[in-house]
């Protein structure tokens, strides 16, 4: 299960899954963000390590391992810094949350997997059902 589910549907069972655009300027990198770059490399290196494809016999053994680390990273840093300032947690930080993972899966998305698709597009076609999709949208939209 996950954040949703596990929190927001806890709360608000009636509560439907809805994502919500964040705000027009995307949260900006501070310019010391590179701090942290030899932290977030020791953390890379530790999860290379345990979640290797050697160890776990399958190439994307590292993605279970990613998927644990940003579950714990963000909801740790948003209690602690709520904690800092003294500040209450309420459910509109959590869909926060929630809105801020699936903006960075779009960016990640936008900037760098849509290339990758379009050239495989190219190369060996597209998904027929996804055609098949366009054409039924194009005929309604005609009607």
């Amino acid at each position: 299960m996950n954040l949703f589910d596990r929190v927001v549907l806890e709360l608000r069972p009636e509560a439907e899954f809805c994502y919500r655009p964040m705000p027009k300027s995307f949260p900006q990198i501070p310019d010391n963000a590179s701090e942290l770059d030899p932290e977030i490399d020791a953390l890379i290196a530790e999860i290379s390590k345990i979640g290797s494809p050697k160890r776990y016999n399958y190439d994307g053994a590292y993605c279970g391992m990613d998927n644990y680390a940003l579950s714990e990273l963000m909801p740790k840093i948003v209690m602690s810094v709520l904690d800092a300032t003294e500040d209450q947690m309420y459910l509109s930080t959590v869909e926060m949350l929630i809105t801020f993972w699936l903006t960075i899966g779009r960016e990640l998305y936008t900037k760098v997997a849509r290339r990758y698709e379009a050239e495989q597009i190219e190369k060996n076609g597209d998904i027929g059902v996804y055609q098949e999709m366009l054409t039924r949208i194009r005929a309604a939209e005609e009607n």
